[in-house]
C-alpha cells in the first residue's frame, strides 16, 4: 500500500516506511551484519536455561545475551533455572 506524502510529493510505500522507523535492531561488530531483533530478524537464537544468546548468521559471533522472560506480560520476571 502507498501513502501520498505532501512534503516530497512522492508516494511512499508504508512498509518500507514501517522498516525505517524500526527501533530494536541488532548489529554484528564482527561483520557489520544488521537486523530486527524481534522475530523477523534473521540471528540465530540459542535457548539456555535462564538466558538466549543472538548469534550472528553471517559470522557465527554472539553479539547479545538477554534474560529469558516467563512469558506473562504483566510480570516480566526472568526465567530462574532450578
Amino acid at each position: 500500500m502507498t501513502r501520498f506524502d505532501p512534503t516530497t510529493g512522492d508516494e511512499r510505500d508504508e512498509r518500507v516506511d514501517a522498516s525505517i522507523r524500526r527501533k530494536s535492531l541488532l548489529y554484528c561488530w564482527s561483520c557489520s551484519h544488521t537486523s530486527p531483533a524481534d522475530e523477523d530478524g534473521d540471528w540465530t537464537r540459542h535457548t539456555r536455561a535462564n538466558a538466549v544468546a543472538y548469534v550472528c548468521p553471517d559470522c557465527g559471533t554472539t553479539i547479545a545475551k538477554r534474560p529469558r522472560w516467563d512469558g506473562s506480560a504483566s510480570s516480566r520476571r526472568p526465567v530462574v533455572s532450578r
